[in-house]
């Protein structure tokens, strides 16, 4: 039995986060707080209001060409 124990794609997964999690520090206004892991994958709370964000990224290919996710893809729809 061959197990694949690559773990490259959960890497990029959360490299992704990072990102975004710094993206929304960037742009962040005065009196917001931004989380990382903390609800969600990330999050930005200020003026009693809360948006949390659920990030998927793939690294899926068909042949040399990125596969980009669908909004019909399965890993989509189980995060709803």
């Amino acid at each position: 039995m061959s197990k694949d124990t690559n773990a490259g794609g959960v890497v990029a997964g959360y490299i992704y986060q990072i990102h975004y999690f710094l993206y929304l520090l960037l742009k962040m206004q005065k009196g917001e707080t931004v989380s990382l892991e903390k609800f969600e994958d990330a999050g930005v709370e200020g003026d009693g209001v809360r948006t949390y964000y659920q990030l998927k990224h793939t690294i899926a290919t068909v042949g040399t060409k990125v596969e980009r996710m669908r909004d019909r893809d399965k890993d989509l729809w189980k995060t709803l």
